[in-house]
């Protein structure tokens, strides 16, 4: 989908006011994204200069005193391309991060009830325990401290210890001054 007319229709997306929705299906966000990067890499290039991910513009991006005013309103144009290209970008990760944030809100929705069920389910099986801990739970938080962390058995054979590592050369380990 990042072939020659997915990406003429995301050029003219960053040309166009108002922009084009369809773009901003779930589906086809990663492709927008790409497309987008493409065009950003193929604008820095026509202008013969890298612009950090920032779109951060100074005095040294805009030197066109003496040039030909055509050539200076192509630099423009390629410029203010660049920051539109930057601004649909910034939609797409907007768009996203939404619609990331719905489906989980969404997932969460389905899935809560279930978990609380279960919950219920496992506090009627074992009401002893839940009472236990509960009792350990406020002793040891009027006490202050923390209740001991129970530990699960592990297999036979299995290390206790981590193994070995060498000692660490003094200071940070880098070699300083011409060696």
């Amino acid at each position: 989908m990042d072939g020659g007319p997915f990406l003429e229709v995301v050029r003219k997306d960053v040309i166009e006011q108002p922009p084009t929705p369809e773009l901003e299906h779930p589906l086809i966000l990663d492709s927008w994204r790409e497309a987008l990067e493409k065009l950003r890499i193929k604008t820095q290039t026509t202008l013969g200069e890298i612009i950090n991910r920032n779109f951060e513009f100074g005095k040294r991006h805009l030197p066109v005193q003496g040039w030909d005013p055509d050539k200076a309103q192509k630099r423009f144009e390629l410029l203010d391309f660049l920051v539109r290209t930057h601004g649909r970008w910034c939609d797409q990760r907007y768009l996203t991060r939404r619609f990331s944030s719905d489906i989980n809100r969404e997932l969460d929705e389905r899935v809560n009830p279930l978990r609380k069920a279960a919950q219920r389910e496992l506090l009627a099986c074992y009401p002893d325990e839940l009472a236990a801990f509960r009792t350990e739970l406020a002793d040891s938080s009027s006490a202050g401290t923390m209740p001991p962390r129970r530990t699960v058995p592990l297999p036979p054979g299995t290390p206790t210890t981590k193994p070995s590592t060498p000692p660490r050369p003094p200071g940070n380990g880098r070699k300083r001054g011409p060696n």
